[in-house]
């Protein structure tokens, strides 16, 4: 049986969560507001947005995001930004964020603070990815 996704009750929680730069979180509500977003999804490095209208999931890292149906829904909503077509996922189109590492070299994910799931008030050890404890 596959994990279940943690779900977000905002956009907001899940950019806090995602530690997203505050200069992308308005260029980033633009176009979720714009598209319609049923629910917000934590994957092991982005937040996974559903569609209200049933078209490709949106994926939201720091700094980019894709899933977008096609160049001119970029346009429509954000206007000339920096925009390309996603070689991972076929006929998805993706956009960078105004504050970004992308050309940079590094800013992977192993430059990243490790992220934080909390502690067990049982046995006070940190909780893995998996929700995992000492006691579990």
């Amino acid at each position: 049986m596959a994990a279940q996704l943690k779900k977000y009750s905002s956009l907001d929680d899940a950019m806090q969560s995602f530690r997203i730069p505050e200069r992308n979180r308005e260029f980033i509500r633009l176009f979720v507001d714009a598209i319609g977003v049923a629910d917000f999804y934590e994957t092991t490095g982005y937040i996974k947005c559903v569609r209200i209208d049933s078209g490709p999931d949106l994926h939201i890292a720091s700094g980019w995001s894709n899933g977008f149906a096609s160049e001119a829904e970029i346009v429509d909503i954000l206007g000339d930004v920096d925009r390309w077509g996603d070689d991972e996922r076929a006929r998805v189109w993706g956009v960078s964020h105004p504050e970004n590492r992308i050309g940079h070299g590094g800013g992977g994910a192993a430059s990243r603070e490790p992220r934080e799931y909390g502690v067990c008030a049982e046995c006070f050890t940190g909780y893995t990815a998996s929700g995992a404890c000492n006691c579990q």
